[in-house]
């Protein structure tokens, strides 16, 4: 996982490393659609879900030691989701992770 500024450097884009069934891809993802994907997740009734990194006052962090966290975090956040079965094979993370596009 990397991260890399938008081009007016407001928001970060995370860069994800995916692979499935002999094949590898990468799909890029802003913080926003994380959050999204545990709303979705929720909104679903899964239970248990990890909890979102802690949103930053001013948008999107801006050093490299917080924009280096946030990334951890959030590797750490989309390990938990895919050790569950019952979350690995929701559409909602399938769709996150463009499974169904492959």
């Amino acid at each position: 996982t990397k991260a890399s500024p938008i081009q007016d450097h407001s928001t970060y884009k995370y860069h994800i490393a995916v692979s499935a069934d002999g094949q590898a891809w990468e799909v890029t993802k802003r913080f926003s659609e994380f959050d999204a994907l545990i709303q979705a997740l929720a909104n679903r009734r899964y239970a248990g879900l990890p909890r979102m990194p802690a949103k930053t006052l001013l948008g999107s962090p801006t050093d490299d030691v917080a924009i280096a966290a946030r990334k951890e975090q959030l590797r750490i956040l989309l390990q938990d989701l895919l050790a569950r079965p019952d979350l690995r094979t929701s559409q909602e993370l399938r769709t996150f992770l463009e499974f169904d596009t492959r």
